[in-house]
């Protein structure tokens, strides 16, 4: 899908991927991590207007996230009454307070410097919205970028020949030959 293909289906509201409520297996399975310590600075990539991020803004200390629908980003300020204020730079406009700092723009254009300090990566959704031709592209730039120690993965895994994505078939072996080298 095109950026400007993305950038649509925000405008037209096409966006089932889009969950009301906070994902199930974040609360299950990162609590366990989050709840030793609020000193955590959390990175969604892709991040939409997810409610994830309300929950992780409840156990971290800092989220970073990073979206290319402007329209995305002001829908989830809007909607949680957060008050981000926007500002803009070279490649990106910013939506921040002191709980979220939000980059509106190219995932692809974000440096180690945006994104000063990340105790966890969390993608529920953005490497399966990816066609595979660019998910090695985007497991590389974001292994070079954040160099977290911590990453919560969730993909999901079905006969690619039977169904068409988004969201893609992304089978294991495939997450070990990107993450391997970094994670366990």
């Amino acid at each position: 899908m095109s950026k400007i293909n993305w950038q649509e289906k925000w405008k037209q509201g096409q966006i089932g991927f889009h969950q009301e409520e906070v994902n199930s297996d974040l609360i299950k399975y990162m609590s366990t991590y989050l709840d030793n310590g609020d000193n955590h600075h959390i990175f969604v990539p892709l991040c939409g207007k997810t409610r994830d991020m309300l929950w992780l803004s409840e156990k971290s200390q800092h989220v970073y996230g990073v979206e290319l629908s402007a329209l995305a980003l002001q829908q989830f300020d809007e909607e949680n009454d957060l008050k981000l204020v926007r500002e803009s730079e070279a490649n990106f406009s910013i939506y921040i307070n002191d709980d979220y700092t939000l980059y509106q723009g190219d995932f692809f254009k974000l440096t180690k410097a945006h994104i000063p300090q990340v105790t966890h990566i969390y993608d529920r959704a953005s490497i399966i919205a990816l066609p595979k031709e660019i998910r090695k592209k985007y497991a590389e730039h974001l292994t070079q970028v954040i160099s977290a120690p911590h990453i919560f993965l969730i993909t999901i895994e079905y006969d690619q020949e039977k169904v068409q994505g988004p969201p893609y078939s992304v089978p294991q072996d495939e997450i070990y030959s990107y993450y391997s080298h970094h994670y366990n």
